[in-house]
């Protein structure tokens, strides 16, 4: 399992290297590669950077806000997650929003949705101190909001786990959370056990997405 996307370099304009790199790792028979979208000045260098990573990433992952600037012109937050995965060709796509985090996957749920729950506690944790921890219990402030969907669900030919986090109305920082639940959930996703998938989604690393995001069927 490996993770490109979120270094400096990425967020200003996409590395040549980086595609080079995530090639080589499918090229290793690495299941999981991580294209973690992360914050553009605008919407070209983010389209730059999906166009080079995205045919090559099994997994991607962003904030509510994020998904919603790339997908606009669908109203439902899983329909928009489900363009994604279906565009790219994605084993996985995680959503993770201040009040709950969701991924629809190809991968084990009870798998995912630990994941979930351990990125969630550790952001969680760092928004409660400011930096990050190693938590031996929720913040004292931290209070749950109902999820806006089902624990589990099937959507698509997608599994979808949805899980509330630990809210913090008044934390102590905000910078480097959406990080900290990303480290979360690969921490449990690359623990060791059997492979990831049940049913692992193929894709071929030379191709790109037949379409772009807005016009995908």
């Amino acid at each position: 399992m490996a993770e490109v996307g979120g270094a400096p370099q990425m967020k200003g304009a996409p590395s040549p290297s980086a595609a080079k790199v995530a090639r080589a790792w499918r090229a290793r028979g690495l299941e999981l590669i991580h294209f973690e979208l992360g914050d553009y000045p605008g919407p070209a260098l983010r389209d730059r950077a999906l166009a080079e990573i995205g045919p090559i990433a099994t997994s991607m992952g962003m904030s509510l806000s994020e998904l919603i600037g790339l997908v606009p012109e669908l109203d439902h937050i899983q329909e928009k997650a489900l363009r994604l995965g279906d565009t790219f060709g994605l084993s996985r796509v995680c959503i993770h929003a201040d009040e709950w985090a969701m991924v629809l996957t190809h991968y084990d749920p009870d798998r995912e949705r630990e994941a979930l729950m351990m990125g969630c506690l550790l952001a969680s944790t760092r928004a409660a101190t400011g930096h990050p921890g190693v938590p031996r219990k929720l913040p004292d402030q931290a209070r749950f909001i109902d999820a806006p969907f089902p624990a589990f669900a099937r959507r698509g030919g997608w599994e979808v786990i949805c899980c509330p986090a630990p809210y913090m109305a008044v934390p102590v920082a905000t910078i480097g959370l959406g990080d900290t639940f990303l480290a979360g959930t690969l921490l449990v996703l690359s623990a060791n056990g059997p492979g990831l998938s049940t049913g692992l989604a193929r894709k071929n690393i030379d191709s790109t997405p037949q379409n772009k995001l807005s016009h995908a069927n």
